[in-house]
């Protein structure tokens, strides 16, 4: 089964259950949705207009290289995963999600809060909410000194 990109301006279902298992486990629970790593990184690839074939591959090219950024960043805002968990399913190591946070690039952070304004529309305002308890939840995810 082939997925389809999700056009921009209409984006995918929250809590669409994709057909690989080892996206099932990410998620994060607004009040009343599901976020998922699957979600993030359909949004993040509709959004920077390229493949996911290309967001998990071995290029380096710059656009490439940003949306992986855009996703690392947004997943470490609502993913209550560990570094290694979230970067092992972008087919990465954990020590190249945090190079990509710590990154501060205004593309980055433009990017960022472009896609989170993208799942605000989808959920609605709840995505504070959600941010914060997905924060709450990694409280035990202390990773090379990061506070939580």
């Amino acid at each position: 089964m082939t997925i389809s990109r999700p056009n921009v301006n209409a984006a995918p279902s929250v809590g669409h259950t994709p057909p690989s298992s080892k996206w099932d486990a990410a998620r994060v629970v607004s009040p009343d949705k599901i976020m998922s790593l699957y979600y993030i990184t359909e949004l993040v690839c509709s959004y920077m207009n390229i493949t996911k074939d290309e967001l998990m591959g071995p290029g380096r090219c710059r656009r490439v290289s940003l949306a992986r950024s855009v996703v690392f960043a947004v997943a470490d805002l609502m993913v209550a995963r560990s570094y290694s968990w979230i970067s092992r399913r972008i087919n990465r190591d954990h020590s190249t999600m945090l190079y990509h946070i710590r990154k501060d690039s205004h593309q980055v952070l433009a990017a960022r809060n472009a896609v989170i304004a993208i799942i605000r529309n989808a959920i609605g305002d709840d995505v504070d909410r959600a941010i914060e308890r997905t924060a709450q939840a990694r409280n035990g995810f202390r990773h090379h000194g990061r506070a939580a």
